[in-house]
């Protein structure tokens, strides 16, 4: 015989009701049958499992996070940032990279070829016609040995003078050079010399009068080419022995500026600043898509996590 339904009975009925609108209840459990009322889950948990299924066992693996900006009716967007490799990564590295290189290039062009290859300024006319007053003049610093027409650049103490002094070598350690008035050249271990560079092709020119020396081992003797206006080793006789400089006094010896190993070294100190600021740039780009993807993956209001799964 059917129950009649009392006005308790109904307020019960209505307020489930009330909760099944809500979602705070599922409607599956709502039944007049005596059996034991199941657990109530509610509809927005992420652990419901649908009756009848058997339930699935979550992996603790999980996959990186994307962060990505929703609308306000919680549409999904796009993806603004992501954990893992930080953007602008390769262009830091690279920044890095040209910075390193770089430096390196300026230093070894900057030291090379300006400090260990100076260039100097001829003071004098002493050296015409190949190196006339006011000329430039590159001098190797590094230089290992001197030998005979070289033009050196030597420490003029050995001649009582405090200063740097350019002149070329005619006879070194061992050799013997001599002039003879009325000869049209000087002769080198007996034999005369033929020195096309001195001006005006008269090596005798200024020639204080007959010489014979025995170049001491270990020093050189010194002439300029233009030889009617150069105090040279003709002159120091009386300064140091026979008129010649110690090989130590030597400073560098006069190369080409042309020379390859010169035009190199120099070429690499603007092309490493070039790459000095290639590598600036790169680093400072790398820095903004950084700050820029820390701005855009910070979770806001209308951001919300979500897990990529694993492929």
């Amino acid at each position: 015989m059917p129950r009649e339904i009392g006005a308790a009975d109904r307020l019960a009925s209505i307020g489930v009701l009330t909760l099944v609108l809500d979602g705070e209840l599922d409607s599956s459990v709502i039944s007049t049958d005596s059996a034991p009322p199941r657990p109530i889950i509610p509809v927005h948990s992420p652990d419901r499992v649908p009756h009848g299924a058997s339930p699935r066992r979550r992996s603790s693996r999980r996959g990186p996070v994307q962060f990505r900006r929703t609308s306000e009716r919680g549409e999904q967007g796009v993806t603004v940032g992501t954990q893992g490799r930080g953007p602008g990564r390769r262009r830091g590295v690279a920044g890095v990279a040209l910075l390193v290189l770089g430096g390196f290039l300026s230093c070894v062009g900057g030291l090379g070829g300006y400090f260990f290859m100076p260039t100097r300024v001829m003071p004098s006319d002493h050296m015409r016609p190949s190196h006339p007053a006011g000329g430039s003049m590159v001098f190797n610093l590094l230089v290992a040995g001197v030998d005979r027409g070289d033009v050196v650049l030597f420490d003029a103490a050995a001649w009582g003078e405090r200063n740097l002094a350019v002149e070329r070598v005619v006879a070194v350690g061992g050799d013997r050079i001599a002039y003879t008035p009325g000869d049209r050249t000087l002769t080198l271990n007996g034999r005369p010399l033929d020195e096309p560079y001195v001006l005006n092709g008269d090596p005798v020119a200024g020639s204080p009068g007959a010489f014979s020396v025995k170049v001491p081992e270990g020093r050189l003797f010194l002439l300029g080419d233009t030889r009617g206006n150069s105090a040279d080793s003709r002159y120091r006789f009386e300064e140091s022995e026979g008129g010649t400089v110690p090989l130590s006094a030597v400073k560098g010896a006069l190369i080409d500026e042309d020379d390859p190993l010169v035009v190199g070294l120099r070429s690499a100190v603007p092309a490493g600043g070039g790459l000095l600021f290639l590598g600036a740039v790169f680093g400072v780009a790398a820095l903004r898509l950084r700050r820029r993807a820390v701005t855009a993956a910070a979770p806001t209001a209308d951001t919300v996590p979500v897990p990529v799964p694993e492929v």
